[in-house]
């Protein structure tokens, strides 16, 4: 899983997306998930050409087995 969250957002807390991780982990599944960021306030407030990155990453993490780097989405 790929979760891409804004740096701020007034609806979703930081602590629930970094519980997804948390869970994962706790799951012996750590390494499924990843965590990025996008640099914008507000919820969901992702732009279309980065939501079009995200799905590249996860088709590149699907066909190389090599998942993407977590921290801010590239």
């Amino acid at each position: 899983m790929l979760a891409i969250h804004t740096t701020y957002d007034p609806l979703v807390p930081p602590a629930i997306p970094n519980q997804y991780a948390l869970l994962t982990r706790e799951a012996g599944a750590g390494d499924l998930f990843v965590q990025q960021y996008v640099k914008h306030g507000g919820h969901c407030q992702i732009t279309a050409e980065e939501t079009q990155k995200g799905f590249q990453e996860l088709k590149r993490w699907k066909d190389s087995h090599q998942a993407p780097h977590p921290g801010w989405l590239h």
